[in-house]
């Protein structure tokens, strides 16, 4: 009983075929781990709740005004995001990475992208005291600083 003579390439061809699927397979566990955004920590809050009113402006120097933000843990804050820019931004709540660089975002902790002169809200609510990051995800817009911080206090 033999393989005849392809035999040994065909036997070839089906184990590559199997390294090569499990390879397709890992590299697509890595990608979803990777891309997805990080959770922001809470929840979202309720828009008729609304304890306090954070604003937030967008640059075409590719920052938020302001970058830096306290909030109280427990409150519900609306982050109330204007475009003040000649080019789309977003703002996601969660840590600064570079992998969801030029993703699209449309959770409640994000956005999603807003158009030059627009505005767009994110409502959340912080459970507890510790630092929050916020970025821009438009392609390029992360990597050149378009990030912020902030501090939720008791």
């Amino acid at each position: 009983m033999g393989f005849g003579p392809h035999g040994a390439l065909i036997a070839s061809a089906a184990v590559n075929n199997r390294k090569l699927t499990t390879i397709l397979i890992l590299g697509l566990v890595v990608f979803a781990a990777c891309s997805k955004a990080a959770e922001a920590p809470g929840e979202a809050g309720d828009p008729a709740a609304v304890d306090e009113v954070v604003e937030i402006s967008t640059t075409d120097k590719l920052r938020f005004v302001p970058s830096t933000i306290e909030v109280q843990a427990g409150e519900t804050i609306e982050f109330q995001i204007t475009n003040e820019a000649s080019g789309e931004h977003e703002f996601v709540l969660g840590e600064v990475h570079e992998h969801g660089e030029g993703m699209m975002h449309d959770d409640a902790s994000s956005t999603g992208p807003i158009e030059p002169g627009s505005e767009a809200s994110v409502f959340w609510t912080f459970p507890e005291a510790g630092e929050v990051e916020f970025a821009c995800y438009i392609a390029g817009h992360n990597a050149q600083g378009m990030t912020g911080t902030i501090t939720v206090t008791e």
